[in-house]
């Protein structure tokens, strides 16, 4: 999976998110940097995009 674009979430949102992403059947690849999850995303469809930015907002590290 080629990674477009990535999120730093707190560990303490992290099962809600994924919870979401997996519900959605977004792919989404997920990384432990110690204090915070990185999950990187690849280039999406506009539907499930929609969700991305719902869960997200803008706040992509890109």
């Amino acid at each position: 999976m080629n990674i477009s674009f990535t999120y730093v979430v707190p560990y303490v949102d992290i099962t809600s998110i994924i919870t979401e992403l997996t519900a959605a059947s977004i792919p989404y690849k997920l990384d432990w940097n110690g204090a915070d999850y990185t999950i990187g995303l690849p280039d999406l469809p506009v539907r499930e995009y929609a969700v991305v930015h719902r869960l997200f907002g803008v706040q992509s590290d890109r």
